[in-house]
């Protein structure tokens, strides 16, 4: 049976008619809004105003913008949510400023199996900063133990086994890291929990569908890369 509802919902999107399409993580199907605000973007805004648009549009607040319209999707408050760059280079930042933070340390501890692109980009930058800076330490998180941290200067994991969608025991592996040490470790976690009870989900999918609808009109803007000088 076809539920209207979702039939609209649907609709907004520019999908062939033969698919389902799920794969939201990677790449998120194109709603008919976003296609005609990108075509705005460029044409009027970029075409016409050029360097002014960064201030006539608020292009240079939108990490803000776009951080505080994210914000109550994921239960944070208003101006604590910043949206930059890719998940990958801001993985990079983070580690790059925990060996910074913690200078007379020199390992990145992760965990073998997580996802391969937050490996890579800490093999990378142990790569990029040489062995008497920094190394990979690569665990097994199931058998977890306090000697794994020595020497570590931030522990890199997701808060969900991205296979199994297992969700990770954070109290038990936040004791574990404190027995180690009290404040020496950034903890960079990339996942959000989202926990919806089958008797609120009708209710609150309009609400996201709204939300996402708004985030794919502006967060095209943030792929464009200027040269500093035009800020």
């Amino acid at each position: 049976m076809t539920n209207p509802s979702i039939e609209h919902v649907r609709s907004r999107f520019l999908l062939p008619s033969d698919k389902v399409y799920l794969d939201g993580n990677s790449l998120g199907p194109l709603t008919s809004e976003a296609s005609e605000h990108l075509f705005e973007v460029i044409s009027q805004q970029w075409g016409q105003d050029l360097v002014a648009a960064w201030n006539k549009h608020g292009w240079i607040d939108l990490p803000c913008t776009v951080g505080d319209q994210i914000a109550p999707i994921i239960g944070a408050h208003r101006g604590n949510v910043i949206c930059c760059d890719s998940l990958s280079i801001n993985l990079f930042k983070a580690l790059s400023a925990a060996l910074e933070i913690n200078h007379t340390r020199t390992r990145i501890t992760v965990e073998a199996h997580q996802f391969p692109t937050d490996n890579y980009i800490a093999a990378g930058l142990a790569r990029l900063m040489g062995p008497g800076r920094c190394q990979v330490n690569a665990i097994d998180i199931s058998e977890l133990t306090a000697d794994d941290l020595a020497d570590t200067a931030v522990f890199a994991l997701s808060h969900v086994d991205y296979k199994t969608g297992t969700l990770r025991d954070m109290p038990g592996i936040t004791a574990l890291l404190r027995k180690r040490t009290s404040r020496n470790f950034v903890w960079v976690q990339y996942s959000i929990e989202v926990i919806l009870s089958l008797q609120i989900w009708n209710r609150l999918l309009p609400i996201l569908v709204r939300q996402l609808a708004r985030l794919l009109r502006t967060a095209v803007l943030l792929k464009f890369q200027f040269p500093l000088e035009y800020l």
